[in-house]
């Protein structure tokens, strides 16, 4: 699938800014979002320190659960599903993509870790959100993220 390549090398290749009138275009759900919220997302898929493609589909589509500037996640849950299926996702993929949507705004609790297995992905996309935040909220946010990251690699068989 065409479109479905497209999508992943933009992404993958941090063709974001050059391509964002593309992304739309594959995407356009993504129009029906405030000016505000499509720069975050930019900034947000600039920002990550990810080459993951599960981080940067969901950074892409997490805007997409903001309603009067609040973040539902099942909406965004609900929209991402329609649009993964359209470039047929496996449904493991999605899944991945939906949890890291539902938990993108809750906070890691290192000797909690509900899935091991995404921690890091989840960690580099709540760095990649921090960053939207407004300027004197994300030094805080960063400094808490990197005591989370700081705890996860001292967990024994968590990042192996």
């Amino acid at each position: 699938m065409l479109e479905k390549n497209i999508l992943e090398t933009t992404l993958l290749n941090n063709e974001y800014y050059k391509n964002k009138n593309i992304l739309l275009t594959l995407i356009p759900e993504l129009k029906l979002l405030s000016k505000e919220s499509w720069a975050n997302t930019l900034r947000a898929l600039k920002t990550t320190p990810s080459n993951s493609l599960k981080v940067k589909i969901t950074l892409l589509l997490h805007n997409l659960g903001l309603k009067n500037n609040v973040y539902y996640p099942e909406l965004a849950v609900k929209e991402a599903e329609k649009i993964l299926l359209r470039f047929l996702y496996p449904e493991e993929f999605m899944n991945d993509i939906f949890y890291l949507l539902r938990t993108s705004h809750l906070a890691i609790e290192p000797n909690n870790i509900d899935n091991a297995e995404l921690i890091l992905e989840r960690l580099d996309t709540s760095y990649a959100l921090a960053l939207t935040l407004e300027p004197n909220q994300i030094i805080n946010a960063v400094l808490k993220l990197n005591a989370i990251r700081e705890k996860i690699f001292e967990t024994p068989n968590l990042t192996k």
